[in-house]
């Protein structure tokens, strides 16, 4: 699936996620990609961490444990929509 880039903003795509479509930006940082994903009135920042042990998972920036089941999801609709 190709993302679907914005005419007027460079790094912004949508994705489908629960029949519904949202809106992504991303953001370069020296660490990697952070994503922000608007939910009409919020917002949401993702970014992809590696662990001690290498091993690699989505978490919201600030870290929300109590989200951190949707928060995964996200981040491999994001992974899923940019390949």
């Amino acid at each position: 699936m190709n993302p679907q880039l914005s005419l007027y903003e460079p790094g912004t795509f949508s994705i489908t996620f629960q029949d519904k479509i949202y809106q992504v930006k991303a953001f370069d940082q020296p660490t990697g990609s952070v994503y922000r994903i608007d939910f009409g009135k919020s917002c949401l920042f993702l970014t992809k961490f590696e662990t001690a042990k290498g091993e690699r998972y989505w978490t919201a920036v600030p870290e929300d444990t109590k989200i951190n089941h949707l928060v995964q999801e996200l981040g491999i609709t994001i992974e899923k929509t940019l390949l």
